[in-house]
């Protein structure tokens, strides 16, 4: 068990099971997926080796005023006030810093946090991505305007002469009167990428693209695909929602051929550019949607990786796989209802080799599934 202020204090209540042992939250969480599939086909899981600081990514509201500035969350208790939380312990420890050297410059820089009652202010949130093995650090301000970018353009060159780490720096115009982590970005740094290092792998990741926010675990993950179809006589290999390129670049050193497929066109540039960085030319990275893969391909597909979001990838798409039929199917899932309701669909012409319970998220009531199928 680790010691944590802000749940004892109430700040936060993210962690449903902080108070029990590691061992104790995991089983809790396996049992609660166990009623959806075969326990004789549940493997022993991938454990989060690390929890104090694990999280690669934090993503902070500002409230307050300029005299006393507030960095947080949403209160547990009532959503329309903020909780300062700029000491969680499962953030990396340069996180929690870098949020604070920003609370502290709000007021030099009358950098005005954003009200919501009186819509007034400019300063909303704060974004904050760590890389993994390499400590080079994205930040992402939102602001209602323009307003202040000279001025935040300032708070950047102070930052950076405090900490070398930060790599990318990048304004977000959100005036929309909502509660949105996403809006027209301007970038302030030279540089659009910072990079994580698994194994023979280096990613990229943006300011605005999905991360998977255990890099601990991730690697685990990918090598375990790697582990499992490294020997089979695999040809062409597809990613659908590969996002930054995790999977399709671990996949591609034992396929001939490998396409990843992502609707987001700041993780496809994430992907194009860290695949031309790790000299890997037997990838090809397209924009588009999932479900519209086939017009991509010619090629018969031996293994298909999908990773969706949590609604899963739904009866079109299960009906589409099953008609092109590759020999092997991995599955990523973070939700394990979607996941059933989809391999239910699948069954039609696969069977479920095996399903890996996936400690993304230690401490909390959430876990990932890694699920492998196999043609029937």
């Amino acid at each position: 068990m680790i010691s944590c202020l802000a749940f004892d204090s109430d700040r936060c209540k993210s962690c449903d099971f902080i108070k029990l042992t590691y061992e104790e939250g995991l089983n809790l969480k396996i049992e609660k997926i166990a009623k959806f599939f075969n326990a004789s086909l549940i493997q022993k899981s991938i454990k989060s080796e690390v929890i104090e600081g694990y999280r690669n990514k934090g993503k902070f509201i500002v409230g307050g005023d300029l005299d006393n500035p507030i960095v947080g969350i949403p209160s547990p208790f009532n959503k329309n006030q903020i909780s300062q939380l700029t000491d969680c312990p499962l953030h990396s420890s340069q996180i929690n810093q870098i949020a604070i050297l920003i609370r502290d410059s709000i007021s030099e820089y009358r950098l005005t946090p954003y009200d919501m009652e009186s819509k007034t202010g400019e300063l909303k949130y704060i974004i904050i991505s760590e890389g993994y093995k390499t400590e080079e650090l994205s930040i992402r301000l939102g602001m209602r305007s323009l307003e202040s970018f000279d001025r935040v353009k300032k708070l950047y060159s102070f930052l950076t002469s405090v900490n070398s780490n930060i790599k990318v720096f990048a304004f977000d115009v959100q005036a929309k009167h909502a509660a949105v982590f996403e809006g027209e970005e301007k970038l302030i740094s030279e540089s659009r990428y910072i990079h994580h290092r698994f194994g023979a792998v280096e990613l990229a990741s943006s300011t605005s693209n999905f991360f998977q926010v255990n890099s601990h675990v991730a690697e685990q993950l990918y090598q375990k695909v790697f582990d499992r179809f490294c020997t089979e006589d695999i040809g062409s290999s597809v990613d659908l929602f590969c996002g930054v390129g995790g999977f399709a670049q671990q996949i591609s050193r034992f396929s001939k051929n490998v396409y990843g497929i992502e609707i987001n066109s700041v993780a496809i540039a994430c992907a194009k550019y860290s695949a031309s960085k790790n000299n890997i030319s037997n990838i090809s990275f397209i924009c588009d949607d999932a479900n519209n893969f086939q017009n991509h391909i010619s090629e018969a597909v031996d293994l298909l990786v999908v990773n969706p979001p949590r609604r899963g990838i739904g009866k079109d798409l299960c009906h589409l796989i099953n008609k092109i039929n590759p020999k092997f199917l991995v599955y990523s899932s973070c939700n394990a209802t979607s996941l059933a309701a989809d391999i239910e669909i699948l069954s039609i012409q696969y069977k479920v080799e095996s399903i890996t319970p996936v400690d993304m998220f230690p401490l909390t009531g959430h876990l990932e599934v890694l699920c492998f199928l196999v043609r029937s």
